[in-house]
């Protein structure tokens, strides 16, 4: 059984484009134009590739978990709603049963 809660949806579908935003914006920025003496020429800076793409993937994530939570809260909430309407269900008989 899989709640649909729109707001986890959003922060789940943020998730994954901060994930891939973050691996372009590395490749982007991994890109550096060097000049030399006989001119220029572009060099990949693997370091800022790799800062960027796991700032990104582990901001993600996190996006990703808060989701994951929010359906797990929702998912709670509806369960204790279930419980409720049988105790209080219950709690009828009872009072019948003792008039």
């Amino acid at each position: 059984m899989h709640n649909d809660n729109k707001i986890a949806k959003a922060i789940f579908i943020l998730g994954i484009i901060e994930m891939v935003a973050g691996i372009i914006l590395g490749i982007f920025l991994g890109n550096e134009e060097v000049s030399g003496v006989y001119g220029s020429y572009n060099e990949f800076s693997w370091s800022l590739f790799v800062v960027c793409a796991i700032s990104g993937l582990i901001s993600g994530l996190l996006f990703i978990g808060f989701s994951e939570i929010i359906n797990l809260l929702d998912k709670n909430g509806s369960v204790l709603k279930t419980l409720d309407k049988r105790v209080r269900h219950i709690e009828d008989e009872v009072k019948e049963k003792a008039l």
